[in-house]
């Protein structure tokens, strides 16, 4: 069962950067000429939007993790919440402003 979950953990991480690799070039301003310029804060907006999606994400995850645990085992959601909370954080305060400040 946990094989499963991290599968799709990694199916749906890949589907989501994506689908935000489109949306970034389909709503790209025609001044930042293509892909070349400014690649940094390019690659902060696919995984900005991937981490918001992720937490939504993660709580359909969490609770089909807490079903599988009364039956055998699961996840350990906690150090995952965590992680991706660290992750968002860390991008908030250090990525985000860096790339302001470069842009």
């Amino acid at each position: 069962m946990i094989a499963l979950y991290i599968i799709l953990i990694i199916l749906f991480v890949i589907i989501l950067t994506g689908i935000n690799i489109y949306l970034l070039a389909l709503y790209c301003h025609p001044d930042d000429k293509g892909w070349g310029n400014v690649v940094y804060c390019k690659i902060l907006v696919v995984v900005g939007l991937t981490l918001c999606q992720a937490q939504a994400l993660m709580v359909p995850l969490d609770v089909a993790n807490e079903s599988a645990l009364l039956m055998e085992g699961g996840l350990d959601m906690q150090a995952f919440w965590t992680f991706l909370y660290i992750t968002v954080l860390i991008m908030i305060t250090i990525l985000l402003p860096y790339a302001l400040f470069l842009y």
